[in-house]
């Protein structure tokens, strides 16, 4: 009887059981139903992919893709590509399209089958295979690299919404680096070649002055000469931000009298009669980078930068030999362009020159050279220049750079200056570090490099931008030319300058909170009370700033409470008896 009683009870207690939660077969079955609708999804993405990848992958078919499939994609999800080509653990759709676009361009898709299967109820994985040939810039097919090519996808899905919060695609980077190295040498060989000759055709035509309205060939033959050189689509970007010129400055230059207007503006503004290009070399595609520098005068004030300004033009032509753009990457010494034009000389700030790069002590080998470059960019990357142990961070520092190394990445933003000065040893690579970690960048990559004329490398970087504190992503993807020299005697970088590219304008307005921010703007002005207290709050404030890894930690505290210090402005810095007044904003309407 009590065996009886006892197997009664625990009968009982197993019907109580699954009367308050689900049986094993219930989950099952809602998994089953998650994954199915999920695998569902993943193949109608990959149809609409397919259909995509039928032809060449331009910026044109991205445009159109864009309204198909960006609702199958979570507002953020994950990304990886390659892997190493664009990851990122936050983009949006318009993000992916733009990292995407460049790893994939001048690639002829002649077959494209996919295959999607269950992982588990949240991903699905996906083969596609893709049978292409890579294209060089005139669209011809490049020898050797016909083939079938494998893209393994790993896509996660949201539980709750069906949208896609991982979108993980690798394959064979041997193979398809392989094939990326034959379609550069065609460029480099054969394309290349004439476009260096049509830039310094445009830049020869230039310095001559046949682009000038009052060129005693006449309107019509200047006119006539642009619509030879520059394709109907030219478009000349210089944008570069100023105060005294913006109409000029920041803005695109379309078509061959786009060109014309340009000209004009940079003729009646300065006069330089340095001008020089000093070597040119081959970018992606057959384009063309080239380096030089100008001493500027300003026509109307007389003003004049007591040292050279450096730039990079990156210059692309199409099949027909006509340019199809011109992008201007200014140095950091153009930072003083502006102030040219300022109406008084009291307004013209102290003009600081980049220092010169070395010249005796040089490392020739450019191979080492780039080895010193690569390890830097993994090293930044990894995150162990910005540590919060400031000596951890410092001696990661010092295994890549010179103790007497110089950085300028200056640029003339309106509304962050935290790198408007030329930075100096470990601690300015720390400092310029500690400012980058407010931004997220993702499909960061390096693109190409090049062997600067004095043994530096130049190398092309481009990426998506995203500033942390306003959580605001620059709409173009961003890109710039980094110039760096070794010491042959110490083994590390010694000299760096950063040109920025012109998309880079657009920076500001993602550093200004939004105007429909729910927040609001506190001015807080502080008065000292005790002398002696105010000069001991400047001691262990000076010392603060000069830790960018405290500081860091101090503004990531303040966004936890909601909080964004956009100004602090002290009447006289250092002084215990002076006021300083600070502009806060809150995250919401905080009283």
């Amino acid at each position: 009887r009590t065996r009886d009683r006892d197997a009664t009870v625990r009968a009982r207690n197993r019907i109580e059981h699954t009367r308050t939660r689900p049986g094993r077969h219930q989950i099952t079955n809602a998994m089953a139903i998650q994954a199915e609708r999920n695998l569902a999804l993943c193949k109608e993405v990959f149809d609409i992919q397919s259909e995509l990848a039928l032809g060449i992958v331009d910026q044109a078919a991205f445009v159109a893709v864009a309204s198909k499939l960006p609702d199958f994609f979570a507002p953020s999800f994950a990304l990886t590509m390659g892997p190493g080509l664009g990851d990122a653990e936050a983009v949006d759709f318009r993000a992916m399209t733009q990292i995407a676009h460049p790893i994939f361009e001048n690639v002829k898709n002649t077959k494209a089958e996919h295959d999607c299967s269950v992982l588990n109820n949240d991903k699905i994985r996906a083969l596609a295979h893709r049978t292409a040939v890579f294209l060089d810039a005139w669209g011809r097919e490049v020898p050797g690299t016909a083939g079938t090519y494998t893209f393994e996808h790993i896509v996660g899905f949201d539980a709750t919404t069906g949208k896609i919060t991982e979108w993980r695609q690798t394959w064979d980077l041997v193979e398809w680096s392989h094939a990326c190295a034959k379609r550069d040498a065609v460029n480099d060989a054969q394309i290349f070649g004439r476009n260096r000759q049509l830039y310094y055709d445009i830049m020869g035509a230039w310095g001559a002055g046949e682009f000038d309205a009052n060129h005693s060939t006449g309107e019509s033959n200047r006119e006539k000469l642009a619509a030879k050189l520059f394709a109907d689509d030219f478009t000349l970007d210089p944008r570069y931000p100023s105060t005294y010129r913006r109409d000029a400055c920041d803005v695109l230059y379309d078509g061959p009298d786009g060109y014309l207007r340009w000209c004009d503006f940079f003729a009646k503004t300065f006069a330089t009669p340095d001008f020089t290009v000093r070597e040119v070399y081959p970018g992606e595609h057959g384009e063309v980078w080239a380096v030089g520098h100008y001493t500027p005068t300003d026509v109307t004030s007389n003003r004049a930068t007591p040292f050279r300004v450096e730039f990079v033009h990156r210059v692309g032509f199409d099949v027909k030999g006509k340019c199809a753009y011109f992008k201007i990457y200014n140095g950091p010494q153009a930072i003083h362009l502006d102030a040219l034009g300022a109406p008084t000389d009291d307004a013209v700030p102290p003009m600081i020159p980049t220092p010169p790069r070395p010249t005796l002590d040089v490392e020739k080998d450019f191979q080492k050279v780039l080895a010193l470059f690569e390890l830097n960019q993994r090293r930044w990357a990894s995150g162990a220049y910005a540590a919060v142990d400031r000596d951890e961070a410092l001696a990661a520092i010092a295994e890549v750079w010179d103790p007497e190394c110089v950085v300028d990445v200056r640029y003339p933003s309106r509304c962050s200056t935290n790198l408007n000065a030329v930075l100096r040893g470990h601690e300015g690579v720390r400092r310029w570090c500690a400012v980058l970690s407010g931004y997220d960048f993702p499909g960061f990559r390096v693109c190409r490099t090049a062997r600067g004329p004095d043994g530096d490398v130049i190398a092309r970087l481009a990426f998506n931008a995203r500033v942390k504190p306003t959580k605001a992503s620059m709409d173009e993807r961003q890109d710039c030319f980094m110039r760096v020299v070794a010491s042959r005697r110490t083994g590390r970088l010694t000299h760096c300058v950063v040109h920025w590219g012109p998309g880079r304008v657009v920076e500001d307005a993602a550093l200004v909170p939004a105007t429909s921010s729910p927040g609001k703007f506190f001015a807080v002005v502080h008065r000292p009370v005790e002398e002696a207290e105010a000069s001991e709050w400047w001691r262990a404030a000076e010392a603060s700033f000069d830790d960018p890894a405290s500081l860091r930690k101090t503004f990531e505290r303040q966004y936890e409470l909601g909080y964004y210090n956009h100004y602090f402005l002290p009447e006289k810095a250092g002084d215990p008896n002076a006021p300083v007044l600070c502009l806060w904003e809150s995250a919401d309407r905080k009283s």
